[in-house]
């Protein structure tokens, strides 16, 4: 009997023992199933964020996109009303110089000199387009041509300005710088 009992104590014993290993065993199985599910969490929350990142700079690549859009329509109608407005110029002063050069008389010396000489006026307008100011800037060489293209320029009076435009007229206009060539 008393080897049964040293027996059943030691199955007992043993019983014991598995039941600790056991129980360590699904302990472990449950800490490593926790860990498991923690990486999970954090692999899951690491998408999350890096699809928020991702929609973010999707966004701001949207609005950057938008903005350049807006600018360069922005450039381009600020260029169209240049380019309009640099038409507009451009027309007057081509209407200014050929009104002058239609009322110029070129003398025969001018005409017979080698070359093309320039003569430069500085005119200074009124808002109606008369002359209020005339200067001689630059001398073409030939005096009887300097006369000729001043009297042209006066008798042009007024010249065609753009009167519906104030403010091209003032900056454009107001004073201006005019060349003149005989062989033009």
């Amino acid at each position: 009997s008393l080897t049964y009992l040293n027996s059943f104590q030691m199955f007992e014993k043993r019983k014991k023992e598995e039941e600790v290993k056991r129980q360590q065993e699904e302990q472990k199985q449950e800490a490593l199933k926790k860990q498991a599910d923690l990486k999970k969490q954090q692999q899951e929350k690491q998408k999350q964020d890096e699809l928020k990142k991702q929609v973010e700079l999707k966004k701001q690549a949207e609005q950057k996109a938008a903005q350049a859009k807006e600018e360069a329509q922005a450039k381009a109608a600020a260029q169209s009303v240049q380019t309009a407005g640099d038409r507009k110029l451009a027309d007057y002063r081509g209407k200014i110089v050929a009104l002058i050069r239609s009322n110029t008389r070129v003398p025969d010396d001018v005409l017979a000199a080698p070359g093309n000489p320039q003569v430069e006026f500085e005119i200074t307008l009124l808002p109606t387009g008369e002359i209020l100011n005339l200067r001689l800037l630059k001398s073409s060489g030939f005096p009887s041509y300097d006369e000729a293209a001043e009297r042209a320029i006066r008798k042009s009076s007024p010249l065609p300005i753009p009167k519906d435009d104030p403010a091209l007229f003032a900056s454009k206009f107001r004073v201006g710088n005019y060349a003149f060539r005989p062989h033009d």
